[in-house]
């Protein structure tokens, strides 16, 4: 016994394993199949099972008339989808997050239009205004005063002054320059320099009377 043993190396194991493949015609590479079949023979008698290769000849690839031929395949058929389940309970509310930091400084918008306007004396001499107004040349009742800007495209309104009292008076204004609504300011009182565009001229009479008075100017975006 101890003989016998001792000669079942793994090299005499390895031989064995291979003359008993090559004598049933087995081959392991082509079981299963390429498609992933596995053929096998099933005998009616005894109830054997043998796995057979159809590449084979002989008994090797083919069930004897007493076996029955069996096939099967390594993957099953896909199974109907499943029903969907319940849909699941509201998550708790999650915890508040954390206050973000502060946004940068946005850039100083652009200056907004403003009014320009001021309070004349009888004598053209200027009490109040925004900025930028002064008085160019003053006739008895005629007023040449520079708004500081252009006055082309701007509405324009004089009033006469309550301190004055002379209600019965009536104040004109008017825009020195040659644009339509703009008047000759050259005459023997005004100057061509008026007309620059920037100038307006102030008239106030009672009836056919010169009658300068305080009076209010206002020149609107």
């Amino acid at each position: 016994m101890s003989k016998l043993r001792s000669r079942l190396t793994y090299a005499n194991v390895g031989v064995t394993v291979a003359l008993v493949l090559a004598t049933t015609g087995l081959a392991v590479a082509s079981i299963p199949a390429g498609n992933g079949a596995i053929f096998a023979c099933y005998s009616k008698g005894g109830g054997a099972l043998r796995v057979i290769d159809t590449a084979k000849n002989g008994s090797a690839g083919k069930c004897h008339r007493s076996e029955k031929a069996l096939a099967w395949n390594q993957h099953g058929i896909q199974g109907i989808q499943g029903i969907q389940g319940l849909k699941g309970d509201q998550g708790l509310k999650g915890d508040q997050g954390l206050k973000g930091d502060q946004g940068l400084k946005g850039d100083q918008g652009a200056p907004g239009p403003t009014i320009g306007w001021a309070l004349f004396n009888t004598d053209g001499t200027i009490v109040e205004q925004s900025g930028g107004i002064s008085l160019t040349t003053k006739g008895t009742s005629d007023y040449f005063i520079d708004m500081g800007a252009q006055v082309t495209g701007h509405a324009l309104l004089a009033t006469i002054s309550q301190k004055g009292g002379g209600y019965g008076a009536k104040i004109l204004a008017s825009p020195c320059g040659p644009f339509p609504d703009g008047n000759d300011c050259s005459g023997s009182i005004g100057s061509p320099a008026n007309a620059d565009g920037r100038h307006v001229h102030v008239f106030i009479a009672d009836g056919t009377t010169l009658s300068p008075q305080p009076f209010y100017l206002v020149m609107f975006p």
